[in-house]
């Protein structure tokens, strides 16, 4: 059981870097990037337990852009490692491409893989559609709703873990300015309803999360479907 509840918390952390890079329609070819995007550029994000104890952190390195033709190519490096930040719990590979006035991510193609100490092995394959951020939020705008299937294989588990997450009733809430240890920015603050299938579980919760322009994810926080907070995400480090 306790496997099991560490599996599902790692799939809701996986489930922050998928709108951790979200794709925006813009006013005019150029795109409006909700993350960071010259090349060298870092981020680091903790997540948090609801009593304010720390539970993983995510690091992003955006490791190569290209221009050609009209298009922006980035290649971007994700890696968890544990509360000691001293093991890689898992790491993958990004694909995000600007084309057209659209930012998007390739997210179906990534493939992170648990860390290999002490003979941890974790597979997780995932397909999702891609989520929107306006380029010009305005509160109470109705956003595109969106779906990740994933299949996770853990250690000491022959089959792999089926799992669907169904996002509902996205929206924009507010626009705030949220203070992080990475400084103090000017968000579009969203929310959505989460339904989680992992094998024979069913979870429904409540997401926030606040997104700035240029930098990504800030903050997000998780609800239970009695609206009781279970956990957050903090940007605490930036470098552009």
């Amino acid at each position: 059981m306790k496997r099991f509840k560490n599996l599902s918390l790692f799939v809701l952390n996986l489930l922050i870097l998928s709108v951790l890079m979200a794709f925006v329609p813009g006013d005019s070819g150029d795109c409006a990037m909700y993350i960071a995007s010259s090349k060298g550029a870092t981020m680091e994000l903790k997540n948090y337990s609801r009593k304010g104890k720390l539970q993983n952190i995510v690091r992003l390195n955006i490791a190569d852009k290209t221009e050609a033709n009209g298009k922006v190519m980035l290649n971007v490096d994700y890696a968890y490692y544990d509360k000691k930040d001293k093991e890689v719990k898992a790491k993958g590979k990004y694909k995000a491409v600007c084309e057209n006035g659209v930012f998007k991510f390739e997210f179906g193609a990534m493939t992170p893989v648990a860390g290999q100490q002490k003979g941890k092995n974790m597979k997780i394959e995932m397909e999702s559609d891609y989520l929107d951020i306006p380029a010009n939020p305005r509160v109470g705008q109705t956003l595109k709703n969106g779906t990740l299937t994933m299949k996770v294989q853990a250690e000491g588990m022959p089959n792999m873990f089926n799992t669907k997450v169904a996002m509902s009733e996205r929206k924009v809430v507010g626009l705030e300015k949220i203070t992080t240890p990475a400084g103090t920015f000017s968000c579009v603050k969203i929310s959505y309803n989460s339904e989680v299938k992992m094998s024979f579980v069913k979870t429904r919760s409540r997401t926030v999360e606040w997104f700035a322009k240029g930098v990504g994810l800030v903050r997000s926080e998780f609800y239970n479907k009695r609206g009781k907070m279970t956990g957050y995400t903090i940007l605490t480090k930036l470098k552009k």
